[in-house]
């Protein structure tokens, strides 16, 4: 499988989606972050199944959630 690494932009991104969910909903930022970790899982299962959104990054959008994952297959 292959390793994924988070800019840390991304990261910031990431832990602001969760605080403003966990904001509206008690628990949906908890279920942001697994929709967003099983998007992850998938893309190093099968790192070719997303289209390219742009040269050679790819886009993935997370279930349930207005967020996509833009990522390099390498």
């Amino acid at each position: 499988m292959a390793s994924v690494i988070f800019r840390p932009a991304a990261e910031s991104e990431l832990q602001e989606g969760h605080y403003w969910y966990e904001e509206r909903e008690a628990g949906l930022g908890l279920e942001f972050m697994r929709c967003v970790d099983a998007c992850v899982q998938l893309i190093r299962r099968h790192p070719e199944i997303f289209p390219v959104a742009h040269k050679n990054v790819r886009q993935a959008v997370v279930r349930r959630f207005p967020y996509s994952i833009f990522y390099l297959a390498t």
